[in-house]
């Protein structure tokens, strides 16, 4: 009887670590295609931290599908939503991170540096309803955003004097967008 039980247990914890491990990596979400199709299931776009210049999408146990970039206008993974966008470098996916009178964008760039691989971000802005995307300087982002949002007196003012970092910028477009509706 014991030997019965045992085995039921361990059939039982090889079904369920087998159906935990077939969704491994996948996020519920959809895609809106470049054709304006919208496909729905789970979605693969990162191997470790590194975003890749294509999907993975399980429509089903027994469909997956890989689309680069170039096929997508977007998708939504989990709370992630990402746009894809045309650089030099080719069409890229850019994350959203701020959504209303100013989208705000993040570009994540794999490089090398002393033998090990890293990633440097970029941050992109535009006016909602404009097409083309702005890069954020480094050096003299402050006076950038701050000529941006002048017109909530407040938060350019936080901005151009420094009481704000750069990592804090999704924050402030959020509020000032908050602040345009």
């Amino acid at each position: 009887m014991r030997n019965v039980f045992f085995c039921l247990f361990t059939l039982c914890l090889g079904i369920i670590t087998y159906a935990q491990g077939s969704n491994k990596g996948f996020e519920e979400g959809f895609a809106v295609l470049a054709s304006g199709d919208t496909l729905k299931g789970g979605i693969k776009f990162k191997s470790g931290d590194e975003i890749k210049d294509r999907i993975t999408i399980k429509i089903s146990e027994e469909e997956k599908r890989t689309i680069k970039a170039s096929e997508l206008k977007s998708f939504i993974a989990g709370n992630e939503t990402y746009i894809t966008y045309k650089l030099d470098e080719g069409v890229v996916f850019l994350k959203e991170l701020a959504y209303g009178a100013i989208e705000l964008y993040e570009l994540q760039i794999p490089y090398s540096q002393g033998g090990a691989d890293t990633y440097k971000y970029e941050m992109y802005y535009r006016k909602h309803g404009e097409t083309s995307l702005t890069l954020i300087k480094q050096g003299s982002w402050k006076k950038q955003i701050a000529e941006l949002i002048a017109d909530n007196a407040a938060l350019a003012h936080q901005v151009e004097k420094g009481k704000v970092k750069l990592d804090e910028l999704p924050t402030v477009i959020k509020n000032y967008n908050a602040q345009k509706e």
